[in-house]
């Protein structure tokens, strides 16, 4: 009885003194900045992602208004059952498919959706954006197998080069420091990640403790700060896989991206579910020869290898932006890349009209894709006949 009652009574000791901390720091924000802080971030901790986009969420991200559906998607509301006479399309993908920058409706996976709405009228199409900020190909393989409920009948995955090394510097069953500007931490125990999680959410002394531990980190506790210095960071090691493509960590981290790239291609293939790779540049590839474009050599063989359709955006783009260039300065339909390389601040003020950034389509590149990618999904239907089984569920 005596010791229960000395834990009692140090359990109460430890209540108080936390409690009084808590109310310290509430009254610090609601003095200094009239408000606390707490997270309204569109990410939550998932136990086989790391973390996954809040069901119906409303914020904002990357400084446009965001909207997520009761499946945690950015897309609007999409029945489980798959109705008659209607095919699906399940994209999975990162910051490029979710559409960082844009609004929902000027994304490829929507415009894609226009497209094909106003190609037939016997059909309704469903293109479902899975994508998460952030993603590499292990959570995506996770979205895929999630998103089977749906009854896709085409899968497009999307792939651009921070897919290789993005998990090797975030999270800790990779070596990394377990979190970035997701601000979700790569715990290993599924009970301590949903303690932290409530903490994040509901805890003033914890957003005090956040702050500081981004100042050491990132030297500053501003979020807009954390994510430029976040992709300023993994903008250099995508660097690397061009220049140091030997190196002993990088073929790791591609056989780590191209295995499970691989079980979606097999899950896909199990399912009777038609794929298609849609493989995105960086903007640095855009002014190199062709001996730099090498990640998207090993996708293309890969695709080969799986018999599954590929789009390389980056031999789409020189396409695009040679014949305006030649056609600008009359150099001859069938001039080298190679020796456009003179043209390179034009070059880059194309990109800029695809681009946002150094990744991220703008409206225009969302356009662009979409359009690459219709024809191939058109012939899908009809080479594979997916028009006469889109009333049926896959097994």
């Amino acid at each position: 009885m005596k010791l229960l009652k000395s834990i009692l009574f140090s359990a109460v000791i430890v209540f108080i003194f936390f409690s009084t901390i808590e109310l310290a720091c509430r009254l610090y924000y609601i003095i200094r900045y009239h408000k606390i802080p707490y997270n309204n971030s569109i990410f939550e901790y998932d136990k086989d992602k790391v973390y996954r986009l809040r069901k119906n969420y409303a914020g904002t991200f990357s400084n446009k208004l965001v909207t997520t559906n009761s499946l945690g998607y950015r897309n609007n509301y999409i029945s489980l059952e798959k109705p008659n006479n209607t095919i699906r399309i399940l994209v999975v993908g990162d910051s490029v498919t979710f559409g960082a920058g844009v609004l929902a409706e000027e994304t490829y996976p929507k415009q894609l959706e226009k497209i094909l709405a106003n190609d037939t009228k016997r059909l309704t199409f469903n293109v479902i954006n899975t994508a998460v900020p952030g993603n590499s190909p292990f959570q995506e393989y996770y979205d895929l197998e999630r998103g089977l409920k749906l009854s896709p009948d085409i899968v497009i995955m999307q792939f651009v080069l921070n897919d290789v090394v993005e998990p090797y510097w975030v999270y800790r069953r990779y070596g990394g420091y377990g979190t970035d500007y997701h601000g979700v931490t790569d715990l290993p125990l599924k009970s301590l990640a949903q303690l932290y999680d409530i903490l994040k959410n509901h805890s003033a002394f914890y957003q005090l403790l956040n702050r500081l531990a981004l100042r050491v980190h990132f030297k500053t506790s501003d979020m807009d700060t954390v994510v430029k210095k976040s992709i300023k960071q993994e903008l250099y090691i995508d660097e690397n896989l061009i220049y140091k493509r030997n190196d002993k960590n990088i073929q790791q981290a591609w056989h780590e991206c191209l295995y499970w790239m691989q079980k979606e291609v097999d899950l896909c293939q199990k399912n009777r579910i038609k794929c298609i790779l849609l493989i995105s540049p960086v903007n640095f590839q855009m002014t190199l020869s062709d001996e730099f474009a090498y990640p998207q050599n090993i996708l293309k063989e890969f695709s080969i290898k799986n018999k599954i359709e590929y789009i390389d955006l980056l031999s789409e783009l020189r396409k695009d932006i040679g014949q305006r260039l030649m056609a600008k300065y009359s150099l001859g339909r069938e001039a080298e890349w190679s020796r456009l390389f003179v043209y390179k601040n034009e070059i880059i003020n194309i990109w800029g009209e695809y681009f946002l950034d150094y990744e991220h389509y703008s409206p225009k590149g969302h356009i662009f894709v979409a359009h690459l990618v219709y024809p191939v999904i058109k012939k899908s239907i009809e080479k594979n006949s997916i028009k006469d089984d889109a009333s049926t569920s896959h097994p």
